[in-house]
């Protein structure tokens, strides 16, 4: 018989997918940390998606993609809270079309998971409308993609921004001894 234990909290991340014209990166930001805290940013260069959200959300030299990592600490089951508030945000942005899209996730030193609200196989629900899309695995030294990772999840650049980021994800749970799986909180 296995005895329960609560894993270690990891780090809040989300993709924000921005139209330039409706929103800066400063204000998309400011969304971000005003209810989730201090975060790191990456803006990656390249966005395999960038055509599927065109579409719904403007042309595609107008979008901006950024990747912002919280620097405080999470509990796992935030995951649900975050993707219903950025469900809430993008609805309260619309006016002719989409200003933002916000997919959050969590990152454990063991993996990536984004909340998202579609059903498919390899997404067990959550709770709330919300299911958890296993998206990176960290394998031998690095995040890792799965047949079904999206493709922006897996540009070496992203992959390599959570690996740096993964150390720093580690060093803080040192600092507060909450890096064993063996620790009753």
């Amino acid at each position: 018989m296995s005895s329960l234990f609560l894993p270690p909290p990891g780090f809040l991340f989300a993709s924000l997918l921005f139209n330039t014209e409706l929103m800066n990166q400063d204000e998309a930001l400011k969304l971000w940390e005003s209810k989730w805290g201090e975060a790191d940013v990456f803006s990656p260069t390249h966005n395999p998606m960038i055509e599927y959200y065109s579409k719904e959300m403007g042309d595609k030299e107008s979008l901006k993609r950024l990747l912002v990592v919280s620097k405080k600490l999470y509990e796992r089951e935030v995951l649900v809270e975050a993707k219903l508030w950025a469900v809430a945000e993008e609805d309260n942005r619309k006016t002719k079309g989409r200003h933002i899209n916000i997919d959050p996730g969590l990152m454990t030193l063991e993996n990536i998971i984004l909340g998202t609200g579609k059903i498919y196989g390899h997404r067990p629900y959550l709770g709330q409308g919300v299911y958890a899309d296993l998206n990176l695995l960290y394998i031998s030294g690095s995040y890792s993609p799965l047949e079904w990772t999206y493709p922006d999840y897996k540009e070496i650049e992203v992959i390599s921004f959570f690996n740096h980021t993964r150390i720093e994800l580690h060093e803080t749970l040192k600092l507060q001894k909450l890096d064993s799986y063996n620790t009753r909180r």
